[in-house]
């Protein structure tokens, strides 16, 4: 059975860490001036090399041939290689989440520290999830973090600093691991993939460091399940099947119908995204989690790279809704998703606590489906900029909502930027349907008809080319790809143009075709 990636390429030695660059001079800088502490905290996100940064020190630390002048371990001796292999008896490793219990730090560390090193020079604990040890547990272990014997070094990781006692957490010298930069993660997986002899779409790449969040375990660990199931190539296809949904873009569309007081919509688009398999209460957490990325990039104007890393796509997206929504009404929002999750604890129905926030969040009652009004001129809206009513799916034809759509109807133009968004709207066509072909039809046959501000219309023919576009993944890549071409965030705005005969087109070469004709 072939080992997982993040196992294969784990590192080995602090030359083979990404992203810590402050974490592992500072080790290293200890280890060559021989001032190492009796006790260290790693704390920081999963996947970050808080683990595998432990398991190098402690290599550093009782090898036998290291490097004088980087601090590094050798690798080869009999201590760096035991503890590689996780046979090491002067090296013990302790999941604090499966063993939380006082007796347990009694026996495997307050006892054990009083024993003298069998082979090297110090006895080094490392405490994985550290922050999961119990009351009673954390003082007795104070006790030996205290007044250490000479030769032990406690090594404590954890993911939530917060929750260990003031009383510990000061005894130990802090490290904050920080998530990776999107950069240093693809040159690591770069590496994999060239190792494992893979040939990878850079697009795939791209996804898979989004998807992570940060953590490059998790990075690897993708790319190993892509891995599994790519035959040679792996392209967006296998992607698509391995890659968690970010939610992002149905988050963005259900508030967009909530901010807009449209209960009966946005039951609708709940309705649609389980009938799509859709985990409801996991809905709800991506609903929270986008909705803070929303208020904090209303807030700030910008997206910190604390929130995590995203595509392209996705940067668009949230640096659009930034400008949509409320900062008060999104941070409203939060809160009744937050106090409505709760509910799934005691309630059986996936639909009952988001229906409930959807309520409170529209202060309406559920209406019944609204028929689609003619399409006719209207003034420009007014800030915020809420999406516009739709009609709701009916149970034969679920269509997901649209993102950011401001508006069924013309807006008056600006003709230097509608000129702009023309000249570049062959090149951005051919560019999402090379990605996605089906995209190419629905595309041929859209026109651009109006642009001002931000917003640019386009006109279709039918109400299935319209539904097709106003699919939130569509019409995401969509904003995305004509913002990127134009230099400016862009919303597009999709309208239902009266169709006449067309003399020329793929419209034309349709109707010649199947010899038939425009009717109604």
């Amino acid at each position: 059975m072939a080992e997982a990636l993040y196992r294969t390429y784990r590192p080995q030695f602090f030359r083979d860490v990404q992203g810590q660059v402050s974490i592992i001079r500072t080790l290293t800088q200890e280890l060559i001036q021989n001032r190492i502490a009796h006790a260290y905290i790693f704390a920081g996100t999963r996947g970050t090399g808080k683990t595998s940064c432990a398991r190098i020190f402690a290599k550093a630390i009782n090898c036998h041939a290291r490097e004088p002048l980087t601090g590094e371990p050798c690798g080869t001796c009999s201590s760096c290689l035991d503890i590689t292999t996780g046979r090491s008896v002067d090296v013990i490793e302790l999941d604090a989440a499966t063993h939380t219990g006082v007796d347990t730090v009694r026996e495997e560390i307050i006892e054990n520290a009083r024993v003298l090193p069998t082979r090297d020079s110090h006895k080094i604990f490392i405490i994985d999830e550290v922050h999961m040890l119990s009351t009673s547990s954390f003082n007795a272990l104070l006790k030996s973090l205290e007044e250490p014997p000479a030769h032990v070094i406690y090594i404590l990781a954890t993911t939530e600093l917060h929750k260990l006692p003031a009383t510990v957490a000061s005894r130990c010298q802090r490290f904050i691991f920080k998530p990776l930069a999107a950069e240093a993660m693809e040159e690591k997986l770069q590496k994999i993939v060239a190792a494992e002899h893979m040939e990878v779409e850079p697009s795939v790449l791209r996804r898979v460091i989004a998807a992570s969040g940060g953590a490059l375990r998790d990075a690897e660990s993708l790319l190993g399940q892509l891995r599994a199931i790519g035959n040679g190539t792996i392209t967006d296809v296998e992607a698509d099947i391995v890659l968690p949904p970010t939610l992002l873009f149905e988050s963005i569309a259900l508030l967009g119908l909530l901010n807009q007081k449209n209960t009966n919509a946005a039951f609708a688009q709940i309705q649609d995204l389980f009938n799509r398999g859709t985990d409801l209460p996991l809905f709800m957490d991506a609903l929270i989690k986008h909705a803070h990325e929303i208020l904090v990039v209303t807030a700030t104007k910008s997206l910190p790279p604390f929130l995590g890393i995203f595509s392209d796509e996705e940067s668009m997206a949230l640096a659009v809704a930034g400008k949509n929504f409320d900062a008060s009404w999104i941070a409203n929002a939060i809160e009744v998703f937050l106090a409505k999750k709760l509910l799934y604890k005691t309630i059986a129905s996936p639909f009952v606590p988001l229906h409930l926030a959807c309520v409170e969040l529209t202060g309406t009652k559920p209406a019944p489906a609204p028929v689609a009004a003619p399409v006719t001129p209207a003034a420009p809206t007014v800030q915020p900029k809420p999406a516009a009513p739709v009609a709701a799916p009916t149970a034969n034809s679920a269509v997901p909502p649209p993102v950011f759509e401001i508006s069924a109807t013309m807006q008056p133009s600006d003709e230097a930027l509608l000129a702009r968004v023309q000249s570049v709207w062959s090149t951005v066509t051919q560019t999402l349907a090379g990605r996605v072909p089906s995209m190419g039809i629905f595309l041929s046959a859209t026109s651009v008809v109006g642009a001002a501000g931000e917003m640019v219309t386009l006109a279709v023919h039918f109400p299935m080319y319209r539904a097709k576009l106003l699919q939130p993944t569509v019409k995401g890549a969509l904003d995305a790809e004509l913002s990127a071409a134009v230099g400016a965030a862009l919303i597009t705005n999709i309208i239902i143009e009266e169709l006449t005969t067309p003399t020329e087109g793929p419209v034309a070469d349709a109707l010649e075709m199947l010899g038939g004709k425009v009717v109604g």
